[in-house]
């Protein structure tokens, strides 16, 4: 499991696979990470993916004040943790995590 830490301290987790350009996948309103089990599988063929767990889902913490800017604020972590300049990957990594936990 992979995780970053969001904006406002709260632990994302993120189930990385694949190889390729980094490509972020995020569930609906009550699943987890676990949902792009099968899709992850095929698109890890051409990609990196990250598959998240939303805040309080899954891997990911939570926090007292639930609000739809934390939730980009948590996306926005994730591409964070890999990519460079421009949202394009970094060079040293090609997509693939700096630090996995």
């Amino acid at each position: 499991m992979y995780a970053v830490t969001s904006r406002d301290g709260i632990r994302i987790g993120c189930q990385v696979s694949g190889s390729g350009p980094p490509l972020v996948l995020v569930h609906g309103a009550t699943g987890t990470a676990a949902v792009w089990a099968l899709v992850s599988a095929q698109l890890g063929r051409h990609f990196t993916v990250y598959a998240m767990d939303r805040r309080g889902r899954g891997a990911s913490g939570d926090g007292p004040d639930y609000s739809l800017e934390r939730e980009i604020e948590d996306a926005a972590a994730v591409v964070s943790s890999f990519a460079g300049p421009g949202g394009r990957p970094n060079s040293s990594t090609d997509g693939h995590p700096n630090s996995p936990t």
